[in-house]
């Protein structure tokens, strides 16, 4: 885990949700100063669908560049990079259970 790469999280922001098991994330463990709640998997997709059902609503921000070619000629087409891994199962666990979902691409802007 890298610190520089999380900003510090102001003390008015209110925030929450779910994280794995023992603060897991892809790059280290989730600083103690962000009010997560761990589940009892280790497993990223029971915090994604714990997360998807307790919102109202989620926005999920695309920001990686497209690499391969096929990639390239969707997000041509479509302006966007396809949803893959963890963004596409919260985009379909929010299409489950018809909760609202935003796809926000580098792209749009």
């Amino acid at each position: 885990h890298d610190p520089r790469q999380h900003a510090p999280m102001p003390k008015l922001l209110s925030h929450g949700g779910w994280c794995p098991c023992h603060r897991r994330a892809e790059d280290g463990v989730i600083p103690a100063e962000f009010s997560m709640t761990e589940t009892p998997s280790e497993e990223y997709e029971q915090r994604t669908e714990w997360n998807v059902r307790d919102s109202d609503a989620t926005v999920i921000f695309t920001m990686r560049k497209s690499k391969s070619n096929n990639e390239r000629k969707i997000a041509l087409n479509d302006r966007r990079v396809p949803l893959q891994g963890g963004t596409l199962l919260t985009k379909q666990l929010a299409n489950q259970q018809k909760k609202p979902c935003l796809s926000i691409s580098k792209q749009d802007f």
